[in-house]
C-alpha cells in the first residue's frame, strides 16, 4: 500500500489501494484505501476506511468509519463506530448511531436528575 503523507484536495478526488491524512473534495472515490479525516459532498468506499466522514452521501461497501456524519448513509457489509445521518440505508452495523446516543443521553439527565432529588432529601433529613 502506498501512503501519501499530505493531504489530498479538489473537484474529484480517486485513490486505489493508498492511504492519505486528509481529504477535502467535492467527490471522494476509494478502492482498498485509507484516510483519517473526508470532508465531501459525495464519498464511495469500496473495502476500506477512514476515521472520520463528513458528506451529503456517503456510500460504504465492505469497509468502515470511526465516525460518519452525514445526510444520507447507504452501507453494504460495513461497521462504524459513530453514524449521525439523516437515512441510513442497507447493512451498517454500529457501535452508536443517533438513536441510540439521544437514549443515552436521555437516561443520563433521568439518572441525574434522580440523583438531584435524592441528595435534596438527604440534605432535608440532617
Amino acid at each position: 500500500m502506498n501512503t501519501q503523507e499530505q493531504s489530498q484536495a479538489g473537484e474529484e478526488t480517486k485513490l486505489e489501494q493508498t492511504g492519505v491524512r486528509s481529504i477535502t473534495a467535492q467527490k471522494v472515490e476509494m478502492q482498498r484505501s485509507g484516510a483519517q479525516r473526508i470532508v465531501a459532498e459525495v464519498v464511495n468506499i469500496t473495502q476500506g476506511g477512514a476515521g472520520a466522514i463528513r458528506g451529503r452521501e456517503v456510500t460504504i461497501r465492505e469497509g468502515g468509519a470511526g465516525v460518519i456524519m452525514a445526510e444520507q448513509v447507504t452501507a453494504t457489509n460495513s461497521r462504524a463506530m459513530i453514524v449521525l445521518a439523516r437515512t441510513v440505508k442497507g447493512d451498517m452495523k454500529t457501535l452508536v448511531d443517533a438513536r441510540a446516543a439521544l437514549a443515552c443521553g436521555m437516561g443520563f439527565g433521568a439518572g441525574c436528575a434522580l440523583m438531584s432529588l435524592f441528595l435534596k432529601k438527604l440534605r432535608r433529613t440532617k
